[in-house]
């Protein structure tokens, strides 16, 4: 199951079985029941984040969200896989504290600790699926932090907006009028950022400082409000509920309850909620040597021309981000395995791809590395060099085609970006395993037009099998 923020998946030589450690007391990743809150939900609409052999139900008001997805849906269905498929497979509260591989005989060391008792423990495992997620990780910049926040004297509480739904009873009562006179002057939160985590706890709130856009043919940050709502972020705009102040970006803290901003503006906050994104979780599971060994981070690349960069609708593109003129390349074939470790057929990655459909994109990605690991016939680059070329090639494309999104900050949750092209991603995939593709039927004129379902992906085990036993 490639759920976010869960720890390696493993498989042990010795036993020949399958393992999961999850530092989360419930299954689910970022939609564990720990994380989530009232009112959080996802970009995706039902079916577009269940797996075959699991079917999920309608979610909740369907009719009115349009089949829009609540958090609390995912993590009922994540909770009712884990219970039907997977028992006795996840290990939870299993923080991972490192990987690394054995020189001696290259099998994997994982290390981790019992976050009740804290006991450590090392176990040792034939292959690793890295499946950590990249929205766990707080990142925030040294000049919002709070121990800045404490250096100008600044009185309001600040936080994260990962520890959002963990600390949502002490933030309500951060915010609430109290009977003192001062206390019950209306309250004002400040949220600092402007991506999905921003909109969602700013209907609560109000005073948010956004960036401005420009045109969305070149980024993939494309309106995903889906049906318009009333308690929407777009409409509690419209209506004056929450105050956007853009272009600005908060530069630090005043004494008392002032917020600084790049325009020379002061915003009064009671509270802020930084939705400045996340540092990558790869950083503190694998010591530099490991990391590099297995070639897990952008590079700079040696191509300096790609045929596929000369289109007239890609003209007048704006500026690129400042990180991706350096390293830009992803060192992770098809955002799955390592380049420089493609032949040793014992780590691979999943839940890092940027898709608009994860469950469909992340179930065949599973079934490419099942046929990875068990060293099926496929369709491979027959050198690392040739994994790094084919990468480098892809990573020029993407940063012609979305020039200011930066992938570089965050691997662990970027390692490849497919958006909207999707299920040409999947089709590649599955002719890597020699599996018919287009699977939705149609031809080369009809395709666009069929239905997607993930039902189709229910006998890729099957086909597989089947394939094995042909090439024995």
């Amino acid at each position: 199951m490639p759920t976010p923020n869960s720890s390696p998946g493993t498989f042990s030589p010795a036993t020949g079985s399958a393992s999961q450690s999850s530092r989360d007391h419930t299954p689910g990743g970022q939609w564990a029941q720990e994380r989530i809150y009232p009112g959080m939900q996802l970009n995706s609409i039902h079916g577009e984040f269940s797996f075959s052999c699991h079917e999920m139900g309608p979610p909740s008001n369907s009719p009115a969200t349009g089949g829009g997805l609540k958090a609390r849906d995912v993590s009922k269905y994540m909770q009712g896989f884990a219970d039907t498929l997977l028992p006795g497979k996840i290990m939870f509260d299993s923080e991972i504290i490192t990987v690394s591989r054995d020189k001696t005989d290259s099998t994997w060391a994982i290390t981790t600790k019992n976050r009740d008792t804290g006991l450590l423990e090392t176990r040792r495992f034939g292959k690793v699926v890295l499946r950590t997620g990249g929205t766990s990780q707080p990142m925030i910049p040294a000049s919002l932090s709070s121990s800045a926040a404490k250096e100008a004297d600044f009185e309001s509480k600040v936080i994260h907006s990962a520890h959002f739904g963990a600390n949502l009873p002490k933030i309500l009562s951060a915010i609430s009028p109290k009977e003192d006179a001062e206390e019950r002057r209306p309250k004002s939160v400040v949220v600092i950022g402007g991506g999905k985590s921003a909109r969602e706890q700013e209907p609560k709130y109000h005073n948010s400082p956004l960036r401005l856009e420009y045109s969305a043919l070149w980024h993939m940050r494309t309106n995903d409000e889906g049906v318009s709502r009333e308690d929407g972020f777009h409409a509690l705009v419209n209506n004056g509920t929450i105050q956007v102040i853009a272009p600005a970006w908060m530069t630090g803290y005043a004494a008392g309850r002032s917020v600084l901003l790049s325009n020379g503006q002061t915003v009064e906050a009671d509270m802020v909620i930084l939705a400045t994104g996340y540092a990558s979780t790869w950083d503190g599971i694998f010591k530099k040597e490991t990391a590099a060994e297995l070639g897990l981070y952008r590079h700079r690349s040696a191509i300096q021309v790609d045929e596929r960069t000369n289109y007239k609708t890609l003209v007048n593109p704006p500026a690129p981000c400042p990180d991706n003129r350096e390293n830009w390349s992803s060192s992770i074939y098809k955002g799955l395995v390592p380049a420089k470790n493609i032949l040793r057929r014992d780590f691979a990655i999943n839940g890092t791809v940027i898709t608009v459909n994860d469950g469909y994109s992340f179930e065949v990605m599973a079934h490419w590395i099942s046929s990875y690991f068990l060293g099926d016939k496929m369709k491979l680059p027959t050198a690392a060099e040739e994994a790094f070329a084919l990468t480098e090639r892809d990573s020029m494309w993407f940063c012609k085609r979305f020039p200011d999104t930066n992938l570089s900050r965050n691997e662990a949750c970027s390692s490849f970006a497919v958006c909207f092209t999707w299920p040409q991603c999947a089709d590649e995939l599955l002719e890597d395993m020699y599996l018919p593709s287009m699977r939705s039927g149609g031809n080369w004129l009809k395709w666009p037009f069929q239905v997607v379902g993930i039902k189709e992906l229910a006998t890729l085990h099957e086909e597989r099998a089947a394939n094995r036993r042909k090439n024995m």
